[in-house]
């Protein structure tokens, strides 16, 4: 049965890129079916945030580099990905001036 992560992502004051963990450490497998962004803030050139199984921009995209250019809806078009059981689920914002609302739709693996 897929269920829906939500997660309000605020802006942050380092001016570099980071990560915003969503998930620490799984229960089990999952496979991300689908991802949304809503970019309110943070909107420059070259900017991106992608969903991956590790912190510091490691580990495997788990999304489309999300293009945070501008504000607005930014939404998933590339294949599933499975995040491993005890994996962990991160946004991985080029910039942590980038804000909005993450919408992930997960389904848990057998």
């Amino acid at each position: 049965m897929p269920f829906v992560l939500y997660a309000a992502i605020a802006a942050g004051e380092a001016a570099a890129a980071d990560d915003v963990v969503l998930v620490a450490e799984t229960d089990g497998a999952m496979r991300v079916l689908d991802a949304t962004l809503r970019v309110s803030d943070g909107a420059a050139a070259d900017r991106t945030a992608t969903l991956r199984d590790a912190v510091e921009g490691g580990g495997n995209a788990l999304s489309d580099a999300f293009d945070c250019a501008t504000t607005g809806r930014k939404e998933q078009t590339g294949a599933t990905a499975e995040v491993a059981a005890g994996g962990t689920l991160v946004l991985y914002r080029s910039h942590d001036a980038i804000a909005g609302e993450l919408l992930v739709t997960l389904v848990r693996e057998a």
